[in-house]
């Protein structure tokens, strides 16, 4: 549908970033980044967070840290546990660098600032998913 040209709406684009946001390779997160960023360019404000995120998850494919912090993958240093939440256990920001956006940007893209990122991980690693708090306040995902 991309090659043909079907795919010209901001919502149409911002789904199909979000399949593509959920691929295996660096190239899948890639284009759903040029995807989501299409549909922002279309108006379509709820890409604000994919964008991010895309962008997030394609940098840490490539062995990059992650700049926005919205990615909590399993840390293999860390235990995860098959009860109590297990699903959402172990997980760590790294490698993240905390440094390179400001807390403007984020905002801007709809991310949370680090300290409540920090408390999303406290959440995560105690078994439960802090899906209110993943996103600021009046962004929709």
């Amino acid at each position: 549908m991309l090659s043909r040209g079907e795919i010209t709406t901001g919502s149409d684009l911002y789904e199909g970033a979000f399949v593509f946001q959920h691929g295996e390779t660096a190239p899948d997160y890639l284009l759903a980044h040029v995807l989501a960023l299409d549909a922002l360019t279309k108006g379509f404000v709820r890409a604000k967070w994919l964008s991010a995120a895309t962008l997030d998850r394609y940098l840490q494919l490539i062995g990059q840290p992650q700049v926005f912090g919205t990615q909590y993958p399993f840390d293999p240093k860390l235990p995860h546990p098959i009860t109590n939440g297990g699903r959402f256990s172990g997980r760590t920001r790294s490698p993240f660098d905390d440094s390179f956006l400001p807390t403007y940007l984020r905002s801007d893209f709809c991310v949370p600032d680090l300290e409540q990122q920090k408390k999303n991980l406290q959440t995560l690693n105690s078994g439960s998913y802090p899906r209110a708090t993943m996103t600021l306040p009046g962004c929709e995902r």
